[in-house]
């Protein structure tokens, strides 16, 4: 069992709290050339749309919690796009690995 409490960082800092971490928006990229039972294979295309949709925060990602369904073709493809996103590289989170697919 997990259980996560989340605070306003303005109450946080105004009790003194260590802020171990931050909630920020999530962002998508749709590759336009997918088919409808397809990935796509589009990675250029998907991180630019992540770098617009950041901006200049994109450099302050340090974690991304992967969709790693455990397609390979899928898989490969989220890699090549975070690579081209992120180049200086960030912690990736693969929770399907041992969750699985879940909640539909």
């Amino acid at each position: 069992a997990v259980v996560l409490v989340l605070e306003r960082e303005p109450a946080a800092r105004a009790r003194g709290a260590r802020i171990l971490a931050r909630v920020e928006p999530t962002h998508r990229a749709f590759d336009p050339i997918a088919t409808r039972a397809g990935i796509g294979h589009d990675a250029d295309s998907l991180a630019a749309g992540l770098r617009r949709a950041f901006g200049g925060r994109l450099a302050e990602v340090d974690t991304v919690v992967s969709a790693a369904s455990g397609s390979r073709d899928g898989d490969a493809l989220e890699a090549r796009v975070l690579r081209a996103a992120l180049p200086a590289g960030v912690r990736v989170l693969a929770p399907k690995a041992t969750t699985g697919e879940f909640g539909g």
